[in-house]
């Protein structure tokens, strides 16, 4: 996933981490569920898609 950055942000970053100032990451747990919601839905099957 890719994030916009602002100059000054680019200026406080250091030589070395400047590859990683354009991901931005997000928490796995959430995601999955959220992913499992979607897949349960796809399959029709209600009941697990709203345990998801």
């Amino acid at each position: 996933m890719n994030r916009n950055i602002t100059e000054e942000e680019v200026a406080q970053i250091k030589k070395d981490d400047k590859q990683w100032t354009d991901s931005a990451e997000v928490d796995a747990r959430p995601f999955l569920h959220y992913l499992q919601y979607l897949a349960f839905g796809g399959l029709g099957e209600r009941d697990n898609q709203i345990r998801a």
